[in-house]
């Protein structure tokens, strides 16, 4: 009869190497985040469950504070985008 094998990884050890992996994701994420913010002299922030709003300036090159953006449904797998309003009820 064959000795069992010990598992590869603890289930601690599995655990702290998804920890591990997400944290890093994570960054990189965040990295990615602030680098299209930048670019769009704007911000990208969750404003409710599975919606996400894209708010930027420096289109209008007579009024560059002046800001535009949209609001992404990301609830399916087919993403919906809609125009926000000039007043955002859920912005911070």
């Amino acid at each position: 009869m064959h000795a069992l094998r010990p598992p590869r990884f603890t289930r601690l050890q599995e655990k702290e190497r998804e920890e591990n992996l997400l944290r890093s994701r994570g960054q990189e994420v965040h990295y990615k985040l602030r680098a299209c913010e930048e670019m769009l002299h704007g911000v990208i922030e969750g404003v409710a469950d599975d919606q996400v709003l894209v708010r930027f300036t420096h289109i209008d090159p007579s009024d560059l504070d002046r800001e535009f953006s949209f609001v992404i449904d990301v609830s399916n797998k087919a993403y919906k985008g809609g125009v926000a309003s000039d007043k955002f009820s859920y912005a911070n």
